[in-house]
């Protein structure tokens, strides 16, 4: 797994050649990781903020209103932070995942301009999450302050369709993935190594 890794950063910027199956997906296990991990470290602190001030109300004496008012007050922000962060963590992780899934593709001899199937759409999604991030906050907002669970789950199917399309991005990678490798050379090479 580790060589694989250590291949894969030492050939971040080569989209010759080609990767077997075993050496993208231990990579592609890595990403993932990597981006829950720097996802919730980035998180923690401001969920911890919005905590402490919910508790300080309620330590106070403050009623159930005033507890979720606390929280709310804070919500706006964290979301625009962690949006903004989600999309520097999502542009960083498309980087280091592109030469890799084409030379992917490379060794089951598609091309590699199959990589826009995947780009294009989660992309597409962080932009769109960027762009909308208001109108989630609002959406969020009212949602905190309903009572009625089905009023709560329609408006969460809205919210929904904000992060939809980042994961259409999903199916081309496990397609293009699982693609059973060409035996021997092909025009994009030697068969590949396995790590």
């Amino acid at each position: 797994m580790f060589g694989s890794i250590k291949y894969n950063f030492a050939n971040i910027f080569n989209f010759d050649g080609r990767d077997a199956r075993q050496t993208f997906w231990f990579y592609m296990l890595f990403l993932f990781v990597l981006q829950v991990a720097l996802g919730m470290i980035a998180a923690i602190p401001m969920y911890a903020e919005m905590a402490t001030g919910a508790f300080g109300v309620a330590q106070a004496g403050g009623g159930e209103q005033d507890v979720q008012s606390a929280m709310l007050g804070k919500i706006g922000g964290m979301m625009k932070s962690q949006v903004l962060i989600a999309v520097v963590i999502g542009a960083i992780a498309s980087i280091l995942f592109s030469a890799a899934f084409v030379r992917r593709l490379h060794d089951s001899g598609k091309t590699g301009w199959w990589l826009l199937l995947v780009l294009v759409p989660y992309l597409g999604s962080l932009a769109f999450n960027l762009v909308n991030i208001d109108a989630t906050i609002a959406l969020t907002e009212e949602m905190m302050t309903m009572t009625d669970p089905d009023q709560q789950v329609a408006l969460q199917s809205q919210l929904y369709r904000y992060s939809a399309l980042g994961y259409l991005a999903y199916i081309p990678v496990i397609v293009f993935g699982i693609w059973k490798s060409d035996d021997g050379p092909n025009r994009y090479g030697e068969e590949p190594q396995r790590f």
